[in-house]
């Protein structure tokens, strides 16, 4: 400011040291500038936005005229944030008129990323099979997602470096930082009575756990699995037992004995005519 309007300031003060008045610019409550004769600005972007670059559009005073008569306007401009830039960074560009604009760009912070230079850190968690056996993960990246390798025997907290996956160096031409993933083992909330079994059978083969395990007891193995519980016999089918048919003989000649115990009319008639 005092580079742009010092002629001024100085010909404003000497008027008002002549009539007895203190000095007070009157262009301070309308401008920010600093020291380097240039005004100040801030404009606010993503951090995604950050890592991938931005153009923002910005509002701006400009002085036309003479340093007599100057005349104040409002200009809007475009300001091309470079990808990579941090919080904090200060962007300087010319307005025309041999005037400057400093543009401080703050950066909002990120939920999942964490920033250090130009590496970023975040965290993944893996199962307890996963660590133990090892396979595959898909995360977030900066610029698209990344399916991640991980190792047989990762130990929780463990950290894994993706090169070049991070932010870009500002002072470096097509150079960027690293992606550091940190590992977290989740474990299980609620086992299965088979899941809890199989922990069990394992736990009794482990050699080298540090003191004692709920529910496990080492001496009682010997060597042996856990007997499964057996699983029921299947019912044998049952026999259909079908009821031997009478033979007819012995129906007629049921009949005849009782017709001889009890005879009709028509036999007793017939019996005293033939004999």
């Amino acid at each position: 400011f005092r580079k742009i309007f010092g002629e001024f300031s100085r010909g404003f003060a000497q008027q008002q040291s002549r009539r007895g008045g203190g000095f007070s610019n009157p262009f301070d409550d309308l401008f920010n500038f600093d020291f380097q004769g240039g005004q100040q600005s801030e404009c606010r972007i993503s951090f995604m936005q950050a890592a991938k670059g931005v153009t923002k559009e910005i509002e701006v005073l400009q002085m036309s005229g003479s340093l007599r008569n100057p005349t104040l306007t409002k200009r809007k401009m475009t300001v091309p944030i470079p990808a990579g830039i941090a919080d904090g960074q200060t962007l300087r560009l010319s307005v025309g008129g041999n005037q400057e604009v400093f543009v401080t760009v703050r950066v909002d912070e990120s939920d999942y990323f964490r920033r250090e230079g130009s590496n970023i850190h975040t965290n993944a968690n893996i199962s307890i099979s996963q660590a133990i056996l090892g396979g595959i993960i898909r995360i977030q990246g900066l610029y698209e997602d990344l399916n991640i390798r991980i190792p047989p025997g990762t130990d929780s907290h463990s950290e894994l470096t993706l090169t070049g996956r991070g932010l870009r160096y500002m002072d470096a031409y097509n150079s960027y930082g690293d992606h550091i993933v940190h590992i977290h083992i989740k474990l299980p909330v609620k086992l299965t009575e088979e899941q809890r079994e199989v922990l069990e059978d394992f736990a009794r083969l482990e050699t080298d756990t540090p003191g004692t395990i709920n529910g496990v007891d080492k001496s009682a193995w010997a060597g042996i699995r856990r007997k499964r519980k057996p699983e029921p016999d299947p019912q044998p089918e049952k026999e259909t037992q079908t009821k031997p048919k009478e033979p007819e003989s012995a129906t007629s000649s049921s009949s005849a004995t009782t017709e001889d115990e009890n005879p009709g009319v028509l036999t007793r008639i017939k019996r005293a005519i033939f004999g």
